[in-house]
């Protein structure tokens, strides 16, 4: 299996957002005037200026997790901008890069012209509608050569609520035949756990980010580090924890999130809300929102952690993934 930390994920994010920036692209779903149409509209939209997210560490978070359930592990995947690109290392070597287009929508019904799904959704509603254009390059463990960067080979599309919850996940299988429907299982494309793999990483980012005290930032590194990041022109920022009610996203406290957060830590990262649409008092007296509480140890001085400490597990929804 190929190891992603061979290289800093984020030079490899920011050498995939580099090519797609230049055109140095291959559009393999423009096989058609519809496959082509829908390229050059996700080219245009990633070659916006727009925020570079490694989120490397979410991703790895969720290859520890048993079971998923899309509606209720993440209640809040409201992307923070209006265009934002979010990128990671996969376990196969490929660099992943998902770049996140959000529209404002105003409650009306869309058909299954414009929204193809076999659930229930209420269009009255929906405030926004995100698109997930997935581009790919890197390395191919398999052949073990670079692969070009490619795209957008599929797209995930998220109906949300006002609140912040996804009301519809939906997705255009881009590399599969025209006129296919049905589940992912069902649709033909060779790619299909890559692309769920992007739905769930996504899914987890956009739940983190919108937690009142966490936010995005340059991380400390090394000079050559900084140096072949610079030679890309693409700034490449990481998910960082603030101290709750600190504004700016640097300076002392701040942190990247890191293996900690994960599930494997004696008291493992967790979200906590305050104030009275939560039934609670406000944090430290005056902050009200959802905060991230990040990961540590219980116990003494020593390292013993209490033995009440919380036992955390996963448990099925009300409503399976989609």
């Amino acid at each position: 299996m190929f190891d992603p930390t061979d290289r800093p994920p984020a030079e490899q994010i920011a050498e995939v957002v580099a090519d797609i920036r230049a055109g140095r692209v291959q559009h393999p779903a423009a096989t058609d005037r519809i496959g082509t149409k829908i390229s050059h509209l996700m080219l245009g939209r990633a070659q916006l200026p727009q925020p570079i997210v490694d989120c490397q560490e979410i991703f790895r978070q969720q290859l520890t997790k048993q079971e998923i359930r899309m509606y209720d592990d993440w209640p809040s995947v409201t992307p923070p901008w209006v265009d934002a690109m979010f990128g990671y290392v996969n376990t196969h070597g490929n660099t992943v890069v998902l770049q996140v287009h959000r529209a404002d929508h105003d409650g009306t019904t869309l058909g299954r012209g414009a929204w193809r799904t076999g659930n229930p959704v209420d269009w009255a509603r929906v405030r926004w509608i995100s698109e997930a254009a997935i581009w790919i390059g890197g390395h191919s463990a398999t052949t073990n050569r670079a692969i070009p960067t490619s795209g957008p080979c599929h797209i995930i599309r998220h109906a949300i609520r006002d609140d912040g919850a996804p009301e519809d996940i939906n997705w255009i299988a881009l590399l599969a035949g025209r006129g296919q429907s049905g589940t992912h299982i069902e649709i033909d494309d060779p790619a299909v756990a890559a692309w769920e793999a992007a739905m769930v990483t996504l899914s987890a980012t956009l739940n983190f980010l919108n937690a009142s005290n966490v936010g995005v930032a340059v991380p400390a590194r090394s000079r050559a580090g900084r140096r072949r990041i610079a030679r890309t022109g693409v700034e490449v920022q990481t998910i960082v924890v603030r101290p709750p009610g600190k504004r700016r996203a640097g300076g002392p406290g701040i942190r990247p999130i890191d293996s900690m957060e994960t599930v494997l830590s004696p008291v493992r990262g967790h979200f906590s809300h305050y104030g009275e649409r939560y039934g609670r008092g406000l944090l430290f007296g005056k902050l009200e929102g959802k905060f991230w509480v990040p990961g540590h140890v219980r116990g003494n001085t020593e390292g013993e952690t209490s033995a009440n400490q919380r036992n955390y597990k996963l448990r099925p929804g009300e409503q399976d993934a989609r």
